[in-house]
């Protein structure tokens, strides 16, 4: 019997697997418990644990990006959560196991780069082996991607092995051939495109690596946020390895008057005042890792009077708003020591997230003398999330 699935709303997609998958849920209980990943500092609790433990976790879904939260979808209110590959979305209303449903990231993603997959090159309905041809997009699985598509599925029975209805409801059907693409790494590779899905072949990773799931749920995510994030600091954005516990960038970048200090134990920043807030005074802290604390700048004119400290040969004493936070707070004073630059004027270009922020001074350069480049320091939501990148 040939079954076929047509590219139609999440209701009729439903009430196709509906009809096609026999048996029930597995049984097991919604984890109330957390989850957390420091990573990304997220957690996964209840069905969406459950859903995440049982259909492939990591290696399927990736880390969770954003907590659990409400979004329209489809013009209804559905609570949701992002995930580095996909988006998970709570449906009470439907019985197990449609009580979860993954976004369509890889139509969105399309979409969101002005693609109509409709319009993607077919080939002929007739395929060699080893390809499965599937009519109803015009468009044939083959190969390694042939391969990693029917070994991965959704686990709706609880019996072992995959059937091809699971991998259909894990990736959704093939909406591309196999094509060549420049991902955000800017080497070319070999694609897929599924309506839920990316593929990507990658030849210098051993086995089972080779194929790996696009990081559409990073990618639908970041421009599903309301702000851009400006040119000036896309680079800096994307080589930071915490990124999306970053969140969505708030308000635009602004270029705003800043000043530096270099001390025996780390640095100070300061960041003058923006968007109605105070000023900003970051403390970095050397260390493996490295840590920051913030402080907001409450210096007045004249203060703090330090001329009574005298520092060894070759030191500073911090004056002004990093001398009033040296001064006042012990444990910071004892992991910096003293300084040994003068406080540096500076110019930087601030982009605030959700939780973190992203400043790229402009005198600011990293890497030998021969080849240092302009960079920014990336503030996130823990101590422990704060990087020196390159900006260009």
């Amino acid at each position: 019997m040939a079954f076929h699935f047509r590219l139609l709303g999440r209701a009729a997609s439903l009430a196709l697997l509906a009809a096609l998958l026999i048996g029930h849920a597995p049984t097991a209980d919604a984890q109330a418990g957390e989850r957390c990943f420091p990573e990304t500092g997220y957690c996964i609790s209840g069905r969406i644990r459950e859903f995440w433990e049982q259909n492939g976790g990591l290696p399927v879904f990736g880390f969770p990006i954003d907590p659990q939260g409400e979004e329209m979808i489809e013009g209804r209110p559905v609570q949701v959560q992002w995930f580095e590959r996909t988006r998970l979305e709570l449906h009470p209303e439907n019985p197990p196991p449609y009580d979860v449903l993954l976004g369509r990231l890889g139509v969105d993603r399309l979409e969101q780069q002005g693609r109509d997959w409709r319009t993607f090159p077919t080939g002929p309905l007739v395929r060699p082996v080893p390809c499965r041809d599937f009519p109803e997009t015009r468009h044939a699985v083959c190969g390694a991607f042939l391969e990693y598509f029917r070994s991965h599925g959704l686990n709706f029975d609880g019996r072992p092995g995959i059937s091809e209805h699971e991998s259909i409801a894990l990736f959704g059907m093939p909406v591309s051939d196999e094509m060549v693409e420049t991902l955000s790494d800017g080497r070319q590779y070999t694609v897929q495109w599924f309506e839920r899905a990316r593929f990507e072949y990658h030849p210098e990773n051993p086995e089972p690596y080779k194929v790996l799931l696009g990081l559409l749920g990073n990618e639908v995510h970041e421009q599903h946020c309301s702000a851009p994030i400006p040119d000036s600091l896309q680079l800096a954005y994307r080589r930071t390895q915490f990124k999306t516990a970053l969140g969505c960038p708030v308000f635009g970048s602004t270029s705003v008057p800043a000043a530096r200090q270099q001390f025996e134990g780390g640095e100070m920043i300061w960041i003058a005042p923006l968007h109605n807030k105070d000023g900003r005074i970051f403390v970095r802290f050397e260390g493996e890792p490295a840590t920051y604390r913030l402080f907001i700048d409450t210096t007045w004119a004249g203060e703090p009077d330090l001329s009574s400290l005298t520092p060894p040969p070759n030191r500073v004493v911090p004056r002004s708003g990093f001398g009033k936070v040296w001064y006042e707070n012990g444990d910071v004073r004892e992991a910096l020591g003293w300084a040994y630059t003068p406080e540096t004027a500076d110019t930087a270009d601030v982009q605030i997230f959700d939780r973190g922020m992203i400043v790229r001074l402009h005198s600011l350069r990293i890497g030998s003398p021969l080849s240092n480049v302009p960079a920014a320091i990336v503030f996130g939501p823990r101590p422990t999330d704060v990087s020196y990148v390159p900006a260009e």
